[in-house]
C-alpha cells in the first residue's frame, strides 16, 4: 500500500497483512451497495417530508453572526 501512496480502507492494527481486513471491506461495500439500490425514497415509504421545507430555504449552514 505504501509502494503505491494508498491507505488501507480499514486500518485495523492486527499486524496481519494488507488482506486482513479486505473480507470485511467487502462486507462494508456490499452493504453500502444494498443500501444504495434497496433504500425506499420518501414517498415509497409514506414519509411525509414536509418537515424538510424549511431546511430546503435559504442558507442553514451559515453560522449567525460570523463575518
Amino acid at each position: 500500500m505504501d509502494e503505491m501512496g494508498l491507505e488501507p480502507m480499514l486500518l485495523l492494527g492486527m499486524r496481519l497483512g494488507e488482506g486482513s481486513g479486505c473480507p470485511l471491506a467487502f462486507e462494508v461495500l456490499d452493504a453500502a451497495c444494498a443500501i444504495i439500490n434497496d433504500m425506499a425514497t420518501f414517498d415509497e415509504a409514506g414519509i411525509d417530508d414536509g418537515y424538510l421545507d424549511e431546511i430546503r430555504e435559504g442558507d442553514k449552514f451559515a453560522v449567525e453572526g460570523a463575518q
